[in-house]
């Protein structure tokens, strides 16, 4: 995964990005992204390692248009970025199983299901942000236990 960030106005967030990437070796995250986001165990692990060309792009947007040029970029909305580099509480979030993870990870795994849903799944009902929103539960519950 390359960062956008030309003036190296994020440099914490570079940091995790490049830590990232580690999660094409974990199995769950690997099996639920594949899983949710209907693609081989093969592909979800290209997008983790940042084999797969995914440029991540801070813009403030929504999270349709986050997904237009996807797989070639991905855009992430620069509020998740500024809390995560201030380390603010509500870059945080707490799961059912008492874990806390980072609320930027899991909007960048969230996306890749949505964006991969978007533009290669042979169902159209997947271009709804609803089959999204039910794909990104599904994950986190089976990844996470649910979330708090």
């Amino acid at each position: 995964m390359r960062l956008d960030d030309p003036k190296s106005e994020h440099p914490k967030f570079q940091t995790y990005l490049e830590g990232f990437r580690k999660l094409e070796a974990d199995k769950t995250i690997v099996n639920a992204l594949a899983k949710f986001g209907k693609m081989p165990n093969d592909q979800a692990q290209k997008y983790l390692s940042g084999a797969t060309p995914v440029l991540w792009v801070f813009k403030d947007i929504k999270r349709s248009e986050a997904l237009t040029e996807f797989p070639s970029k991905l855009l992430v909305p620069l509020d998740l970025v500024a809390a995560y580099e201030a380390d603010d509480k509500s870059a945080k979030m707490l799961t059912r199983k008492g874990r806390t993870v980072l609320r930027i990870g899991l909007h960048l795994l969230e996306a890749v299901i949505s964006g991969h849903l978007l533009k290669f799944s042979p169902d159209d009902t997947d271009r709804n942000p609803a089959a999204w929103n039910k794909a990104a539960e599904g994950f986190e519950q089976e990844v996470y236990g649910g979330l708090k």
